[in-house]
């Protein structure tokens, strides 16, 4: 069952941000969407030295950071600004 958890604790968030980072044409979108992969992907590899999610102070500076680079995701409007090159 912690296993469960902890693969869509982490899958979850690292799906919705890659979909997002494939998706988006924009600068700043990608951006975003690539800040929150790279928050995912970090917590994973600190975590397989340190046992993050355990303490207070860990777990909500993971969601803090996902919430924060997802809210600014959506804010951000699809296609406006400047695109990136392909």
């Amino acid at each position: 069952m912690g296993l469960i958890s902890l693969l869509l604790l982490y899958g979850v968030p690292l799906v919705l941000f890659a979909t997002h980072l494939r998706r988006r044409r924009d600068v700043q979108g990608q951006a975003l969407a690539l800040s929150g992969v790279i928050v995912v992907v970090v917590f994973i590899g600190f975590g397989l030295t340190q046992s993050l999610l355990r303490d207070v102070r860990g777990l909500s500076g993971f969601l803090g950071m996902l919430t924060a680079c997802w809210c600014l995701l959506k804010a951000t409007p699809e296609g406006g600004g400047e695109t990136a090159q392909s």
